[in-house]
């Protein structure tokens, strides 16, 4: 199975380049990027440089599946980004990966554009575009990142299979002392799918062990047997990840659950980070999204 998504052509948008379809809630986890940046470009205006990496990109547009609006994916609004109270700032570089030849192309076309329209903050040759596996190259990116930089890691997976462990263990591993993570964990729209409750398919064992790192859902899974005790299944699967993140940075947390209509679980949106500031700035993103007012934020 591939790392992640090939050439799923997903629809047209109004230029005419392919879009991502998605539903509502996919405005929530994009809205975290709106708010979660500023702050933090502002809290590491004293890092050596600011770096973000978006592993899984996709075509740079999402097209809502309710409404037919279109709404720009995360590496443009990163792109876009600057500091609050020093807008001078942004990030300096950012490397945006696709395994999709359509996405791929649909995205340099979108950053050309956005640069072309002073909508781009990064230095325009600082915007490097990756056609690979993000599995693959994220050594070779890390590399390039010095210890001492601000690195911002977004993994928009579809599917577990696109993330293994050993890529996550790989951000933590080359001494990178500032490396934030806003995962996807894909609770109900990629695991619950490989567990079905009799006869799991060849296959399926290796991909959620190689997803977690451990072999610890297992003893999870075979707790369940109701659907009730199904829905703490659940729950107990996303501990089980967040401990694993945990294991390698020094907090974790789920910062809010995608549910789709009719309150239906989807995913789930998770964050790491090694400093109180990125925890505190998260929290306050999250609140923001979650229409929770809050003027201000003291990061001391």
């Amino acid at each position: 199975m591939p790392a992640n998504p090939t050439d799923d052509p997903g629809v047209d948008s109004a230029d005419g380049m392919p879009a991502r379809e998605s539903g509502e809630y996919a405005k929530r986890k994009l809205a975290f990027i709106d708010y979660y940046c500023p702050l933090a470009i502002d809290a590491t205006e004293k890092k050596r440089a600011r770096r973000y990496l978006d592993l899984f990109a996709g075509p740079g547009l999402n097209i809502i599946r309710e409404t037919r609006e279109e709404v720009e994916g995360g590496a443009l609004r990163v792109l876009a980004s600057r500091g609050r109270i020093h807008p001078e700032l942004s990030f300096d570089e950012a490397f945006l990966v696709n395994l999709s030849a359509s996405d791929h192309a649909a995205l340099k076309a979108r950053v050309e554009r956005a640069i072309a329209g002073n909508r781009c903050m990064v230095p325009p040759g600082n915007v490097h575009h990756e056609h690979g596996d993000a599995n693959e190259v994220l050594p070779r990116l890390l590399a390039h990142c010095h210890k001492l930089d601000y690195v911002l890691v977004f993994a928009d997976i579809e599917a577990p299979s696109h993330l293994p462990w050993s890529t996550i263990e790989a951000l933590s591993s080359q001494g990178h002392k500032s490396i934030d993570l806003y995962v996807l964990f894909p609770l109900e729209m990629g695991l619950n799918r490989l567990m079905p409750y009799r006869d799991m398919p060849a296959g399926h064992e290796t991909i959620i062990t190689a997803f977690f790192g451990t072999e610890a859902w297992k003893g999870i899974l075979a707790q369940r047997f109701t659907e009730a005790q199904s829905r703490a299944c659940m729950r107990r699967l996303e501990d089980l990840y967040l401990q694993q993140l945990q294991s390698r940075w020094a907090r974790a947390v789920k910062l809010f659950d995608v549910m789709r209509v009719g309150r239906k679980g989807l995913y789930r949106m998770l964050f790491a980070t090694n400093h109180p500031a990125g925890e505190k700035i998260a929290d306050w993103a999250r609140r923001q999204v979650e229409g929770q007012d809050q003027l201000g934020l003291d990061l001391r």
